[in-house]
């Protein structure tokens, strides 16, 4: 949500001058202060006084250039403004905006004040405001928390419906007239903030009671001003009402049934908002989600009568309650031209965005074609300029469509059916045409292969498809003939049969959801139902080119401000002028002439009408006749800068200049027979249906006599003639509510107001005029008689009873309002006037005599009610004494009760510290064995691990020396013996050699012997390999051997140097076992004197305990001593008193002797405490004096054992510590006992 500004049209201003309001060009009124007047001249000069946050709350849309510095001077001429005076501001004293949200109450009612007015309610974020009974609602472009809630809904229901705003005075029905006058000026004040429930909440109690009637609610503003969301709002709480109930009585069951059968129709009819959106709103330059159709919907209410749940006697009082029975919904004006063209920046409706956005399945379902498509892919639909509608994608809006479609019964094939007619339209647009080549008369489809698709979508061959778009079918006396079209009239044929397409498309939805809606017939008692009509209609509309439905569109405006006329105005000066009051003319706001200019028999639909049924017709015929006929008409505007197909009307809310030149071809709007036959034969039953129908119309209407008349009833502007008629006819039978919204800004910005936009809708609502009726009429009146008997106790004089009777109400209302007359420019305005038979007064003068009433009959009512206060007093303080003494007595019990319960609390929690005192000491006494244990543990091991360690080293080198000088011997042999082997070796590869070369020699000649000799070579060969492996075998072998005495000898070596390293240690033991038990002998005394300490602590605190017992039991003894004294008589209870006090100031004295023995006893207990600390700290240092003799006697194998003496050093070191922190935490604890002991006894 956006950040709401601070409204600050509050600024200081520089002088003292009065504030007021100058014209500007760009920003129409602008807040200023008077500096100076020139009487001479006329003219006064002022000082631009701009707020602070004006850049941010105002936007324009003028070219005007404008100095946005504050505190300039600027020279005004009298002469330009009304009276030759200044419009004041609606201010205090500091410059504060007065903002009403009752326009009528400000103080200063003109342009400029009405303007800030709703610029400081708007820039609130305040959207309503009300005139009379008129809810004026500025749209807010945001979502504002909390203001549609449900509480809300209920707020005005009670307040209006259920009678919540209504007074006990029983003659107060007397104040408001009972006349025939609109309600407009006979409306109650009320002192609740307007709201559109308010007006839905009235229409809904116009339904029954006296006077009921059906009612109706006129929405009315520009587009994006908020009328649909308006309508859905005051929808949504009418449908509601029936389910709330004032909580006095609860519903009867009658009710409860009614309203249970009718949920299912309530979400229905809630449900069809949405689906009236997708098909019929469209974005446009002004609005995101514009209605580009009228819609009046009526909704049926059924009237159920119960007896209210009274227990008085004689018949019971009758309850009416309606509950919701159907709906019926008429629309008008369609926007048919939107299906085929749109300017670039606004959208097609929204349905075709919404199914191009469906998933791809659904779309698959539909036509295989629309799987892939997108909007681009068809030319009446092109790239959309925004995809986000409401807070909701188009695939969004399309599932909660979808959702409600089937929740009115259109799903499955009723519900693809009509999607492909959608389809049919956008298959449409993408026909292009050319001139056939053979012949350039005649006209041809240029893509054939769109019209394949189309032809496959209607189910309509491609050949009749083609002649019907291309050719007419015209019959002349009785014969027929085909006449070819020319490329743009084969185009306009294309994008009529898609306009009509959709149109019946959408009458054929109204009629599904009205079925849908409908409920039960009314046919039991005609009676027993009434209805509420809502209207949605479009606004004023004057844009830079104004065209055919611009004026159908401001024709039915004019109408709805000649009904807000009639009943608000012409009603009131009729009984103005019958009771002989003279107020104003009241022409200004009559517009009768208007419509006689536009729907008069001559007027411009006639006219327009005779013009189209001509063969040669056209829009420049048309105006020329026009202007001939209506030349003496003021409302037409004849300028000579006009066009010749363009004219002027002066509207209600401003001169209209129209461009006629499609007037003739939107007033006809046909279709072809041929193109009515092609579509009737569409596989499509949606679209065959359709125009079979509207093709019977046409042959009924040529069957008719007197053509030319029912000609004229298809025009356009003559059914939308008769549609606005017969709504007003439904309208003048109900009683009328009016919202007026006000779009603030073009840019559709929250806060931010646009002075000039603004001004024109207020204009164009007719709300400054209004406003200023109201203002100057009078809204109540009375008989003379009810005035005299109401108000002759205000009178203090004495009237004479022979004056006549509207004389002596003369000078009774002069006396009483006496001061009230004001001048309002030339005149002077009174506060009453004395008609024929009534007294009429301004507004404000009828509240002030029954303030006045009111007050006085206060006064008399005080006094009475000052002495029955007295005596009820009187019996009250008697009540309350008695009450008091009871009280004082359990107060007392209490009080002494309390003071136990305190000591008994301090004591235990004394108790509680000491017994932990005690477990911690002993946890103390067990910490410090561990710890002698430990230091017991670390310091035997010490000396004979060093000794263990220096013996291992020693072993380590000796064996590494041993086994050096070992292998060298076993090196020097090995190394001998590899050699000799070495040499054999050489010797027998060289005999091998000798013989393998005289064998070699010697092969050839194949003798025996030298075979014989090569075989031995062979053989000492394989022997010398056999040799070498022996020899390596018998090394590997030396080694193990040689290896396993070595270890054998390690390790006697080893036994003998762990026996003697044994005994080493051994000695070493014993000497330090002596030290240890002397340390454990100085530990042992330590804590026997620690445990002295305790037992004399422990004997203390016993004796303290014993005195508290006898101290609590003297304590008791006293309670029942005070518990016997008060049951004693009043005179004995001041003695015992007295005594009592004594006692207790005994007691505190002795309380306090004791105070002070106990702070002695806890000073000799931390002496002692002390004292141990002192003979634990010596007991410490002996130990550390025994270390240091320990370092300085030791032996030379000690020297490496300093890392041990350091460690153990620093073990004592922490136990130290440790004791030291427990010490201090005991003489913590005996000082909060201390403190405890101190409560409690000054709590005893």
């Amino acid at each position: 949500m956006t950040s709401k500004p601070v409204l600050s049209h509050t600024t200081s201003y520089k002088n003292n001058g009065s504030r007021v309001y100058i014209r500007d060009k760009k920003y129409c009124w602008i807040p200023a202060s008077v500096v100076s007047t020139d009487t001479t001249s006329n003219t006064a000069i002022v000082s631009v006084d701009l707020a602070a946050n004006w850049v941010s709350i105002t936007s324009h849309t003028s070219d005007e250039q404008f100095d946005e510095e504050n505190e300039r001077e600027i020279t005004v001429k009298l002469s330009d403004y009304p009276g030759g005076e200044l419009p004041k501001q609606n201010a205090d004293e500091n410059g504060k905006l007065l903002a009403k949200s009752d326009m009528v109450d400000l103080p200063n009612l003109h342009e400029a004040g009405i303007l800030y007015n709703l610029k400081c309610q708007h820039a609130s974020g305040i959207p309503y405001s009300r005139v009379g009974d008129i809810v004026v609602a500025m749209n807010p472009f945001q979502r504002i928390e909390n203001l549609y809630n449900e509480e809300k809904q209920k707020f005005y229901v009670n307040k209006i419906i259920w009678g919540g705003n209504q007074t006990s005075d029983k003659d107060f029905s007397m104040v408001r007239s009972k006349s025939t006058v609109a309600s407009f000026f006979k409306f109650e004040k009320t002192h609740y903030d307007p709201h559109i429930y308010e007006t839905s909440s009235r229409a809904y109690s116009g339904l029954y009671g006296m006077g009921a009637s059906d009612q109706t609610i006129l929405v009315s503003g520009e587009s994006g001003a908020g009328k649909t969301e308006t309508v859905k709002i005051v929808m949504s709480h009418l449908t509601k009402i029936a389910t709330f109930h004032d909580g006095k009585d609860p519903p009867a069951k009658e009710i409860i049934d009614s309203v249970a059968l009718s949920e299912t129709l309530v979400t229905r009819i809630l449900d069809s908002n949405p689906i009236f959106e997708a098909f019929g709103n469209a974005t446009t330059l002004r609005n995101d989600n514009s209605s580009r159709f009228g819609r009046y919907t009526q909704l049926k209410f059924q009237l159920i009568q119960t007896s209210t749940n009274t227990f008085r006697k004689g018949p019971k009082p009758k309850r009416y309650t309606c509950v919701l029975s159907g709906a019926d919904c008429t629309t008008y004006l369609l926007e048919k031209a939107r299906i085929v063209s749109h300017v670039s920046k606004e959208r097609n409706f929204h349905i075709f965005y919404q199914l191009l956005a469906s998933p791809n399945n659904f779309r698959s379902q539909v036509l295989d074609v629309l799987a892939n498509a997108t909007s681009k892919s068809f030319r009446y639909v092109g790239k959309p300029v925004i995809d986000i509608i409401g807070g909701k994608s188009d695939a969004q809006n399309w599932t909660d469509t979808q959702k409600d479609l089937c929740g009115l019964g259109i799903a499955g094939d009723k519900l693809l059916t009509m999607m492909r007619a959608l389809c049919v339209i956008l298959q449409l647009g993408n026909l292009t045409f050319g001139p056939d080549p053979a012949n350039d008369d005649h006209t041809i489809v240029l893509n054939t292969d769109e019209l394949g698709k189309l032809s496959e979508i209607m189910g309509i061959s491609a050949s009749l498809l083609n002649a019907a778009l291309t050719e007419r079918t015209i019959t002349a006396r009785g014969e027929t003939h085909k006449v070819l079209l020319k490329v743009r009239e084969a185009m306009d044929a294309r994008d009529a049969l898609a306009k009509e397409i959709y149109a019946r498309l959408f009458d054929w939805l109204v009629k599904f959801i009205n079925a849908a809606t409908l409920g039960e017939k009314q046919n039991d008692n005609e009676h027993s139902y009434r209805n509420i009509g809502l209207l949605d209609l479009f606004g004023f509309e004057a844009f830079d080119v104004n065209r055919f439905e611009q004026l159908c569109i401001n024709y039915a405006n004019e109408k709805l401000q000649y009904k807000y006329a009639r009943d608000n105005f012409r009603s009131l000066q009729e009984e103005y002028e019958a009771e002989g009051i003279d107020l104003f003319d009241f022409a200004s706001v009559d517009n009768s002439s208007i419509l006689n200019l536009i729907e008069s028999r001559l007027g411009l639909f006639a006219v327009l009408n005779e013009e189209c049924v001509l063969p040669n017709g056209n829009a420049k015929s048309f105006v020329y006749k026009a202007k001939k006929v209506h030349k003496d008409q003021p409302a037409l505007v004849k300028k000579l800068l006009h066009g010749p197909s363009e004219f002027g009307i002066k509207h209600f809310a401003g001169d209209v200049v129209y461009d006629a030149s499609e007037f003739i071809a939107c007033n006809k709007d046909s279709i072809s027979v041929d193109l009515i036959e092609c579509a009737s034969k569409s596989s499509n039953s949606l679209i065959s249906d359709e125009f079979i129908k509207l093709s019977n119309e046409k042959k009924e209407l040529s069957q008719v006599k007197g053509r030319r008349g029912a000609i004229f009833n298809q025009m356009t502007c003559t059914k939308f003639k008769s549609q606005v008629t017969s709504l007003m006819a439904v309208i003048d039978q109900s009683r009328t509510q009016f919202i007026r919204c006000i779009k603030p800004n073009k840019s559709m910005k929250p806060y931010v107001t646009d002075h000039t936009h603004t001004l024109v809708q207020l204009s164009s609502a007719g709300l400054l005029t209004a406003i200023t009726i109201v203002r100057e009429s009078y809204p109540d009146n009375l008989l003379y008689d009810e005035v005299f008997d109401r108000f002759q106790c205000l009178v203090p004089i004495a009237v004479s009873s022979d004056t006549n009777l509207k004389d002596q109400v003369s000078t009774l209302l002069s006396t009483v309002l006496d001061g009230m007359e004001k001048a309002v420019g030339s005149k002077m305005s009174y506060p009453f006037a004395l008609g024929k038979t009534k007294v009429y007064f301004r507004v404000g003068s009828l509240e002030i005599l029954e303030s006045d009433r009111l007050n006085m009959y206060t006064k008399h009512a005080l006094f009475i009610q000052s002495c029955v206060r007295r005596n009820l007093a009187m019996l009250k303080f008697a009540k309350m004494k008695e009450a008091v003494t009871l009280l004082r007595a359990h107060v007392l019990r209490k009080l002494t009760r309390t003071k136990y319960l305190k000591c008994r609390a301090g004591v235990i929690m004394l108790q509680t510290w000491i017994r932990r005192v005690l477990a911690c000491d002993e946890l103390l006494d067990l910490r410090k064995v561990d710890a002698a244990k430990n230091i017991q543990k670390r310091w035997r091991s010490r000396a004979p691990r060093i000794e263990f360690s220096k013996f291992k080293n020693a072993t380590l080198l000796l064996q590494n020396v041993i086994r050096r000088a070992k292998n060298r011997t076993n090196f020097s042999s090995a190394m001998a013996a590899c050699v000799e082997a070495a040499r054999k070796d050489n010797t027998r590869i060289k005999l091998q050699h000798i013989i393998s070369q005289e064998v070699a020699v010697h092969n050839s000649s194949g003798t025996d012997p030298w075979v014989l000799l090569g075989q031995c070579n062979k053989i000492m060969g394989d022997l010398g390999s056999n040799l070498y492996e022996v020899r390596h075998s018998c090394s590997d072998m030396k080694d193990e051997v040689r290896e396993s005495k070595e270890t054998i000898s390690h390790l006697n070596t080893a036994l003998q140097y762990s026996e003697a390293a044994y005994q080493a240690i051994k000695n070493n033991s014993n000497s330090s076992d002596v030290n240890t038990q002397k340390i454990q002998g100085q530990l042992r005394d330590s804590k026997m004197k620690i445990n002295r300490h305790g037992k004399l602590l422990k004997f203390v605190n016993a004796n303290h305990a014993d005195y508290k017992r006898m101290k609590e039991n003297e304590l008791f003894e006293l309670r029942q001593t005070i518990e016997r004294n008060e049951r004693e008589a009043a005179q004995e209870r001041e003695a015992s008193n007295k005594e009592v006090v004594k006692l207790v100031l005994q007691m505190k004295k002795e309380r306090n002797n004791e105070r002070k023995s106990l702070k002695q006893e806890n000073a000799r207990l931390q002496d002692n405490i002390k004292s141990m600390q002192e003979g634990y700290n010596d007991d410490i240092a002996q130990m550390l004096n025994v270390i240091e003799e320990r370092e300085e006697t030791k032996s030379a194998y000690d020297d490496d054992g300093e890392n041990e003496v350091s460690a153990l050093k620093i073990e004592i070191a922490k136990l130290k510590a440790q004791h030291s922190a427990e010490m201090t935490g005991l003489r913590n604890q005996q000082r909060s006992r201390s403190s405890i002991s101190r409560q409690a006894t000054l709590g005893i």
